[in-house]
């Protein structure tokens, strides 16, 4: 028979509101690996952590392979500077201000899951406070005495 062609296929799938599923599927027909592919994204849908329902929660690093991706907040109205894959996720999860670096290999697949586990591993800021023997407050609660949100 020779060689014998196949398709790998990744799919994200996110809800725009805080959940992100990331889903890989190989066949030699390339639908039948899409539709499948798409399937197990959805299937795989996680949440993400944001901050204030826009941007992450302080820098997040990524690395599968010799792929690396860093991620970074911004203010509100800065949008998304991100490279167009990221930017795809970035929009399925429901992040609006956030800011990304690709500095070593920009392969396809590697750059989808790398992305996926920085958004996945982000710190945690009341994990931070505790270890530094420190309690978290809003500081725009206690400061501006107005409501959060």
């Amino acid at each position: 028979m020779g060689k014998i062609r196949s398709a790998s296929i990744v799919a994200i799938a996110g809800n725009g509101n805080g959940r992100l599923g990331i889903g890989m599927a190989k066949s030699t027909d390339n639908n039948t690996a899409s539709v499948t592919a798409k399937m197990l994204a959805i299937r795989n849908m996680k949440p993400i952590r944001r901050y204030e329902n826009r941007t992450i929660f302080g820098h997040s690093k990524g690395k599968v392979g010799g792929t690396v991706v860093e991620l970074f907040n911004r203010p509100p109205g800065f949008g998304l500077r991100v490279p167009h894959r990221l930017f795809e996720m970035c929009r399925a999860v429901g992040l609006h201000d956030m800011a990304a670096r690709m500095p070593r290999s920009k392969n396809p697949m590697n750059s989808v899951f790398a992305t996926y586990k920085a958004l996945m591993n982000q710190a945690d800021p009341e994990e931070i406070a505790r270890g530094r023997g420190k309690k978290l407050a809003d500081v725009r609660k206690v400061y501006y005495g107005g409501s959060v949100h």
